[in-house]
């Protein structure tokens, strides 16, 4: 099997058990829902990471880019 193959694979499952994706329809509404979930890891990939970290207030780690 192919390093490729096994890396999906587990990014599928670690989606599929305890990952999300959060698509909204405005940064705001995200940050909301951001603090509603209280993360324990979050990523941030935006065009102005820094700006939007300051309006986090519940992730117990936050990972800037991609």
């Amino acid at each position: 099997m192919k390093q490729e193959d096994t890396k999906q694979r587990i990014l599928e499952k670690s989606l599929e058990n305890y990952g999300h994706i959060l698509i909204a329809d405005n940064m705001d509404d995200a940050m909301d829902t951001v603090n509603a979930i209280a993360s324990e890891h979050l990523e941030i990939v935006t065009a102005n990471p820094f700006e939007v970290m300051m309006k986090i207030r519940n992730a117990g780690a936050i990972f800037i880019g991609e």
